[in-house]
């Protein structure tokens, strides 16, 4: 049992190292060159339906705002580490 606030703020410090680690290299060659590989196929292939129509149209300028305001602070963010806050800040 911890009784002293210093006691108690080592145990918990000590908790929070073992618990969260630093996420090494994210970024992979290989996984980047796939991952814009397949990208470029997916948008390049059409609508089956309307052969002029591609499967994902260009976000606007409007709506890509839109989707920046609208992010939830608390989450975490994703492989690149950019926290929403920054995000906002930047737009």
């Amino acid at each position: 049992m911890y009784n002293s606030p210093e006691e108690k703020a080592t145990i918990f410090a000590e908790v929070l190292e073992n618990s969260f680690h630093p996420h090494g290299d994210l970024y992979d060659r290989q996984i980047h060159d796939r991952i814009t590989q397949d990208t470029t196929t997916y948008l390049q292939n059409v609508d089956l339906n309307n052969n002029d129509a591609p499967l994902i149209r260009p976000a606007s300028v409007h709506e890509i705002k839109w989707q920046v305001r609208h992010l939830t602070n608390k989450k975490a963010p994703g492989p690149d580490g950019i926290q929403a806050e920054v995000l906002k800040q930047l737009s």
